[in-house]
């Protein structure tokens, strides 16, 4: 069963918009139910109300949205919604995440809560990502743990930090599930890459025999980088997994992953021989 269309106007209230879409739903046999106290406590009360519905059978949230979609407005309302997705009592199932708005709706949701495994290995990596916002060098091993996780459990793609075709299951899923999903042109899965990139770089930090370390981004470029400390006589060799591993995503060319690696190795060689 289709949610039913429901015009919101820029002088409704949420109360009034909720109203519309509650009546929406009682013409189609089924009650609309607030979740409280979200609707009450939150600091997003006052311009966004959550609400729960049964459609088709299926248990529906339904987020309605009366103000602009801000990162002040949309940040909460992201941290509710994982919450909701990720509930255990939905272990066997993701339930549907539908938006009532008076803005268009921002790309990052759809992303999000689509009811495809890649929207779900991105609910997943977000706890632990944050959107790049709080990457905290300690959590790298951490990070990359949780990109290796998902893809076995959600790609069914098996590999670990030793695994000698490990650049070429990365880049299968590039070229495969990554690049087939439907996600908004302006949607990019931006958790599940950067837990991916980790996984890239610490695969490289466990292969490689020399010491290295995480360092944070620049302006130049913001995400974090590995320095592979070769030799006291020459500067770290740099190597920018994160950014390579989005840059690959982007361009649609995973080929790039094992030329880059082979290229680390060269440059790591030529330094100093491994200790």
């Amino acid at each position: 069963m289709e949610f039913p269309e429901v015009h919101i106007d820029s002088d409704d209230s949420v109360a009034s918009a909720a109203d519309k879409v509650a009546r929406a739903c009682r013409a189609l046999g089924e009650d609309l139910y607030g979740l409280e106290p979200l609707n009450s406590l939150l600091p997003t009360a006052d311009y966004c109300h959550f609400f729960q519905t049964r459609l088709g059978g299926e248990i529906s949230f339904v987020v309605v949205m009366i103000e602009e979609w801000t990162d002040a407005t949309l940040v909460p309302i992201i941290d509710v919604l994982l919450e909701i997705r990720l509930d255990s009592a939905f272990a066997q199932g993701r339930p549907l995440i539908r938006f009532c708005s008076l803005h268009p709706v921002p790309a990052v949701l759809h992303t999000l809560f689509d009811r495809s495994s890649l929207s779900d290995f991105e609910c997943r990596a977000a706890p632990v990502v944050r959107f790049g916002s709080e990457l905290d060098m300690e959590s790298s091993l951490h990070i990359a743990a949780v990109g290796m996780c998902l893809l076995r459990e959600t790609l069914n793609l098996s590999t670990d930090f030793w695994d000698p075709n490990g650049e070429d299951r990365l880049s299968a899923a590039l070229k495969g599930e990554l690049d087939a999903a439907n996600f908004p042109d302006d949607g990019v899965p931006v958790n599940t890459l950067v837990s991916l990139g980790f996984f890239f770089g610490e695969r490289q930090r466990a292969q490689l025999d020399y010491p290295s370390r995480w360092e944070h981004g620049t302006t130049r470029d913001p995400w974090p980088c590995i320095l592979f400390d070769t030799s006291p006589e020459f500067e770290p060799v740099r190597f920018r997994a994160i950014s390579l591993f989005l840059a690959a995503y982007e361009r649609r060319a995973p080929e790039t992953l094992p030329e880059a690696v082979k290229d680390l190795a060269g440059r790591c060689a030529a330094r100093a021989k491994p200790r």
